[in-house]
């Protein structure tokens, strides 16, 4: 009989996967959308849609490392019953997620009730930059291998600024005027494409599942990459 915790993280990882799906499918049609419009001059509705662009591929980038979460969560409750992975291709776990980690994959802390003195948890903020580096991490170190992201180099630097861009879009105080020059430029979307392509390339040196989705993901992008090529051309 197949044990609960690993029943409830397989089920937990499928559900963060489909719809992290489902977000790149609604930006391919954004980047289809937003290409059609060069030849309409509508540019009210261009502007628009990039920014939409914009915000949808950082909910990508967010959502990949709540797969990768996950991931993690379910390979290690395969491991504490002893359940192998359903492929032959990849090393098994050989090390076990300590409950601090486990807490952090979950986006959760844990409290003493001292009315009860009783543990319980609440939610945690983690912040993009400790996800996209501390999720691949952990998943790597129960796999017995080493990840790191070179937070020097021009990708890694994109990456910032450009979720700059999308928090002042999404969280800034911008009034309605405002919000008409708050614009996000062709130039934009393929600075992020890239740097969103390069992270990819980092991971698919983990095993596994990851592998597998950065090696769709980078597919994804080359065919959003070639969009806003026609796009450019349309100019």
């Amino acid at each position: 009989m197949m044990n609960k915790e690993k029943i409830a993280e397989e089920t937990e990882y499928k559900r963060i996967q489909t719809y992290h799906g489902q977000l790149w499918q609604e930006l391919i049609l954004l980047f289809q959308l937003y290409n059609s419009l060069c030849s309409q001059h509508k540019h009210e509705t261009e502007f628009a849609v990039a920014r939409a662009a914009l915000f949808t591929i950082f909910g990508t980038i967010e959502t990949s490392s709540r797969v990768i979460a996950a991931c993690t969560l379910f390979a290690d409750a395969c491991s504490e019953r002893n359940i192998h992975l359903e492929t032959e291709d990849y090393p098994q776990p050989i090390h076990r997620l300590s409950n601090a980690e486990k807490l952090f994959l979950r986006q959760e802390t844990e409290e003493i009730d001292k009315r009860k003195w009783l543990a319980q948890r609440r939610s945690k903020f983690v912040s993009f930059e400790t996800a996209l580096i501390g999720y691949p991490q952990i998943y790597a170190r129960i796999f017995g291998i080493e990840f790191s992201i070179d937070k020097s180099c021009s990708e890694w630097q994109s990456l910032k600024e450009l979720k700059t861009l999308r928090d002042l879009g999404a969280h800034g105080n911008i009034s309605n005027s405002e919000l008409k020059s708050y614009s996000v430029t062709t130039d934009d979307l393929e600075e992020l494409l890239i740097a969103r392509r390069w992270y990819c390339e980092q991971l698919k040196s983990l095993p596994w599942i990851v592998e597998a989705e950065a090696s769709g993901e980078i597919q994804a992008l080359n065919i959003l990459m070639k969009l806003l090529v026609s796009k450019q051309k349309c100019h």
